[in-house]
């Protein structure tokens, strides 16, 4: 190969990438009736650029049915999230709402002991208020909610088969197994939303 045959090689290459090349087109074609090498390399570099522009697509798989099932998963999470917020909120004022009294002294047993369940009242209603609006607490106000709730119906059912009360007046422990119920759907919910969906891999060509 000769020192005419760089530019005009150069510039075919040029060419072909739809770029300008560094000589003219009437020099590089008088080059190319006179040069052989140089005729072989147009034929060449054409037939290259043509296979990798012809080449077969990837096969690529159909994900419609995936996205609309993750999508009609994530609204159903989403349902469900926005069920056990508002249900752990409601619980969470009821609780603050039945400590006013017990912190007042409204509300009899012993005034020490009232204080102090008030205080168990106000507690457990703000934890399950800030869960609610910061689902991702809801797992650490959970165990906590879990024992109130245990310790609470454990105690109501001895002290109504003893004959010491009543159902209906412990019928109000009933909001610690709500807030339990409403803790645990939100955990859920929020472990669900962080799993991301399997998508099936794109085949390799063959």
């Amino acid at each position: 190969m000769d020192d005419r045959c760089e530019p005009v090689r150069e510039t075919l290459s040029a060419w072909l990438d739809g770029e300008d090349g560094v000589i003219s087109q009437a020099v590089a074609t008088r080059h190319l009736e006179v040069c052989a090498d140089c005729r072989r390399y147009e034929v060449a570099v054409a037939g290259a650029q043509r296979r990798l522009r012809l080449r077969p697509a990837l096969v690529v798989p159909d994900l419609t049915e995936p996205i609309v099932v993750a999508d009609a998963a994530r609204r159903q999470r989403e349902l469900r999230a926005r069920a056990a917020r508002g249900l752990v909120s409601l619980v969470g004022l009821a609780q603050l709402v039945l400590a006013v009294p017990l912190l007042i002294g409204l509300v009899e047993p012993e005034l020490h002991l009232a204080r102090h369940l008030g205080a168990l009242e106000l507690g457990l209603g703000v934890g399950l208020l800030v869960a609610a609006l910061q689902p991702r607490r809801a797992a650490g106000v959970l165990p906590i909610a879990a024992v109130v709730a245990t310790v609470s119906v454990v105690s109501a059912a001895l002290e109504i088969q003893r004959g010491h009360t009543t159902l209906l007046a412990e019928s109000v422990h009933l909001l610690e197994v709500a807030a339990v119920l409403g803790l645990w759907l939100l955990v859920r919910a929020v472990r669900a939303g962080g799993r991301r969906p399997a998508w099936p891999a794109a085949a390799a060509p063959t």
